[in-house]
């Protein structure tokens, strides 16, 4: 497999490096770099890293039930020129009253998904 040459540009980055690894200045960036990282850890916020430890701790004693505050509704999907939802109603009757007053006005196809909602989200 044949290899390019390196362009002029990467000549002049590659002998530019590899005079600044011989005069030290390489080591020096790095070195404030590094300081750079060490005083920015230092100002960080300690609550963050609390924070992002408890979870792992935490979810032993956590009670979770997803289906709680859950129930059956209905979408009415348009299909037409991107597939989104138009409506969620709780009746399969309500869906397909909306789904055929929208398919009518808008000249698209619909679909009527079942999905879990939030019971929130009727509120």
């Amino acid at each position: 497999m044949a290899t390019k040459p390196p362009s002029a540009a990467q000549l002049a980055a590659r002998k530019k490096f590899a005079e600044m690894a011989r005069n030290g200045s390489l080591n020096r960036k790095r070195q404030i770099a590094a300081k750079k990282k060490t005083a920015g850890a230092a100002k960080s916020n300690p609550v963050k890293k609390t924070v992002s430890a408890k979870p792992s701790r935490l979810a032993g004693k956590v009670k979770r039930n997803p289906s709680s505050g859950m129930v059956k509704g209905y979408a009415v999907i348009c299909m037409h020129p991107k597939p989104h939802t138009v409506a969620i109603t709780t009746s399969m009757v309500d869906a397909k009253k909306i789904g055929q007053d929208y398919a009518s006005r808008e000249n698209v196809q619909v679909a009527i998904k079942p999905v879990s909602v939030h019971k929130a989200h009727f509120a």
